[in-house]
């Protein structure tokens, strides 16, 4: 794959070891012809991008993840994930290691029982969530809205300031 994306493009300007970044480098290259930089290096838009975060406190949060999780499952997560495997999707494959199917995996294998299941989903979300909010917490571009109440007239007094 190395050598593939080196024969398209000498220069990529991506992360070689890493194959994710090297397969999208190669079918960016076969959409749009190398260089590869000079996608990067466009002049930017002659727009400004409203950066607008909604937020909640913690136990808000956790309790969404929590029934959200729970949904998943009852919707049938199992199924879903069961029928890309017999359809000969491996459990290697990206779209199954995501947070919800890669626990559902686990179900199907016997790790987790599938009162289990909803539980693990829900902490995997948590995590995910902290993580996010750590990284987008120092964006000072970033206006945040609390969730509750309603957050659209808040928004949209906002953006219609920033107009």
């Amino acid at each position: 794959m190395r050598e593939r994306l080196l024969a398209i493009d000498p220069d990529p300007g991506v992360d070689l070891k890493n194959p994710v970044r090297m397969i999208r480098a190669i079918e960016i290259l076969e959409a749009a012809g190398p260089p590869l930089r000079a996608l990067r290096t466009r002049t930017p838009p002659p727009w400004q991008a409203l950066r607008i975060g909604l937020t909640a406190g913690l136990d808000v949060i956790d309790g969404r993840l929590d029934a959200r999780s729970r949904q998943q499952v009852a919707r049938g997560l199992v199924v879903e994930t069961q029928a890309a495997l017999d359809a000969g999707v491996p459990d290697t494959a990206a779209v199954l290691t995501g947070i919800g199917y890669a626990e559902a995996l686990a179900h199907i294998r016997g790790e987790l029982t599938l009162d289990e299941l909803p539980v693990a989903m829900a902490q995997s979300n948590r995590r995910y969530a902290r993580r996010q909010l750590r990284w987008w917490r120092h964006d000072e571009r970033v206006r945040w809205f609390e969730i509750e109440p309603d957050p659209l007239p808040g928004i949209l007094s906002y953006v219609s300031d920033q107009s």
